[in-house]
């Protein structure tokens, strides 16, 4: 039979089997970590990746983002030009039918007001009749003209700016019995 007393450790042993154990146990999980990460680095290195060719990747990368940032500058500059000049383009539309003389049908005459972002633009007002037919063209700013505007240049102006809804923008629409 084996002795209790032999098997009492000193503490000094007891130490350093306690240190043991603790080191063998953090070598452990500083392989499991490493294995990780290594996995992590070839992934995104997709290679074995010797530093050379970290470096190298790196460098490229650098170029590619240089030059996508100069696109970048070059894309926004195109783009704040094309805002510039479609603020002066053409971009509200309204359009009116009506027919100013009753005995004649098919409300052939219209105004059409062609406006840009600001209001600036041209009211066009056609009027056909049995022998002739009109054209007036009149300069439009800020959603106003310094000539005498018809009811139905106005009334198209307001239309291209968004004031009032064509609902019944057709003023034969009473004769339609709609």
């Amino acid at each position: 039979m084996l002795e209790l007393g032999a098997l009492v450790l000193s503490w000094k042993e007891l130490m350093v089997i306690v240190c043991f154990v603790v080191l063998f146990t953090l070598l452990i999980i500083q392989l499991i970590s490493y294995r990780h990460f290594k996995k992590r680095v070839c992934l995104f290195l997709q290679t074995g990746g010797s530093p050379q060719d970290i470096e190298s990747m790196l460098l490229e990368y650098l170029r590619v983002v240089k030059s996508i940032d100069e696109k970048y500058l070059f894309i926004t500059d195109s783009i704040q030009d094309i805002n510039r000049r479609l603020s002066t383009c053409v971009q509200k539309v309204g359009i009116i039918r009506y027919n100013p003389f009753p005995e004649m049908g098919g409300n052939l005459c219209f105004a059409l007001a062609l406006l840009d972002e600001s209001g600036n633009g041209v009211v066009v007002n056609t009027i056909h009749d049995r022998n002739s037919s009109y054209t007036y063209a009149k300069p439009i700013v800020e959603n106003t003209s310094t000539y005498n505007l018809s009811d139905e240049e106005k009334e198209a102006i307001k239309i291209a700016d968004g004031w009032e809804k064509p609902v019944h923008a057709n003023r034969f629409a009473d004769h339609l019995n709609v």
